[in-house]
Order: C-alpha cells, then sequence, then structure tokens
C-alpha cells in the first residue's frame, strides 16, 4: 500500500490535476495525517471528518454493490446514494473528506477529485491498515464523553475509556434503514443531543458515516 498521495487545489477549490512536478508540501503522508488528526481529537478540537470510498461511490453514482458487512443496492440511485452525493458540495473548512488513495482504488480517487468542492482531503484508511495498531492503543486509552453511532450488535459494549452519554443503533441493511428511518433518528439526535458542545462523536455505520 501507498503511504502518501498527491493534492493539488486552487484557493477557489478548483482541483488542479497533477503533473510530474508537484511539490513536496502537496503531498499527503499517510503517518503525519494520523498525527495531525489524532492530535485535534485529544484537543477537542471542532471538525468532521468523513470517510468516503469505493461503496460510498458506486451508491453516488447509483450502481450496483454489495458489501461484505450485508448493506446492498441495485443499479439505481437510493436515497442515502443521493445524500451522499449533495454532502460533496459542503464548503466548511471543519470539514474532512478522507477518500480512497491512488494506490488502492484509483477510480474512486480520481472521481471525487472530479467532484469535490472543498479541498480539504485526507485518507479513508486514516485508522486502519499501516495505522490500526497505533488507533486502536490510543483509541482504547481515549478518555472522552462521546456519543456513538453504530450497528445494533455494538448496544451494551464498552469502547475503551469513553463516556457513553447515548447510543444510537442502526440495523443491518444501512441503505434501507436510511430510505425508511434516518430522518426520525436525525431528529431524535437533534432532540436529545443538539445541545451538546465540544462532543465526540464516533460513527460506526458503513456509508452512513460518511
Amino acid at each position: 500500500m501507498q503511504n502518501e498521495f498527491p493534492i493539488v487545489c486552487r484557493q477557489e477549490n478548483q482541483w488542479l490535476w497533477i503533473n510530474p512536478d508537484f511539490k513536496n508540501d502537496n503531498v499527503l503522508r499517510l503517518e503525519t495525517e494520523f498525527e495531525k488528526y489524532w492530535r485535534k481529537i485529544e484537543r477537542g478540537e471542532n471538525f468532521a471528518l468523513a470517510r468516503y470510498g469505493d461503496g460510498e461511490r458506486l451508491l453516488m453514482t447509483g450502481s450496483r454493490v454489495k458489501a461484505q458487512e450485508g448493506w446492498h443496492a441495485g443499479n439505481k440511485l437510493t436515497l442515502l446514494g443521493k445524500d451522499l452525493k449533495e454532502t460533496l458540495s459542503i464548503s466548511n473548512p471543519n470539514f474532512i473528506y478522507a477518500i480512497s488513495c491512488p494506490c488502492c482504488d484509483s477510480a474512486s480517487y480520481y472521481w471525487y477529485l472530479r467532484h469535490l468542492k472543498n479541498c480539504n482531503i485526507t485518507f479513508a484508511n486514516l485508522f486502519v491498515n499501516a495505522n490500526f495498531a497505533q488507533f486502536k492503543e490510543k483509541f482504547l486509552s481515549l478518555e472522552r464523553e462521546a456519543i456513538l453511532l453504530t450497528n445494533y450488535r455494538g448496544l451494551g459494549k464498552t469502547y475503551g475509556k469513553l463516556n457513553i452519554k447515548k447510543h444510537y443503533t442502526i440495523s443491518d441493511d444501512c441503505v434501507k434503514f436510511w430510505e425508511n428511518d434516518a430522518a426520525k433518528l436525525i431528529q431524535q439526535i437533534i432532540d436529545e443531543t443538539g445541545d451538546a458542545r465540544d462532543m465526540l462523536y464516533v460513527v460506526s455505520a458503513g456509508p452512513m458515516s460518511a
């Protein structure tokens, strides 16, 4: 796996295609990206890190996809795919797009560069693969109040030293869940935690994590 990828972007958030002479300061490196964002978590900074991979791209293009976690979609644009695509236009500097790297999934990498309006990108595999051991160690020792959104099988489990204030759950099929129950869940989260400040939200819910 390649541990770095190039990024070149104009100030107005229009991507430039990479040429062989890009400067070193336009290269993102997996190790330093992990350190940067983990420090933000430890300091309690307010930002959103959303992961976008191949499954999310297939949903946004209305392509057939069947994930190993059990969710699936046919050759049509689902509500989740439609809503995911709308998020690509977010311009808030505190919203970070974690996208596929060009070595592992070049089709998704270049697709995202063509569709993103925000130049704030990092690795989709920021907390796994080469960084997983370090992430697991740090995550299990993290002492923060947190709100969780996970598959229902995670309900009642402990997550390191996190003080879980609320734990929301979804079914195995996140595509169908988004179609039928997302609006109700989002409103519930807003009603119950909308006044929380500097709260850590931990979301592990397939493409709903984006």
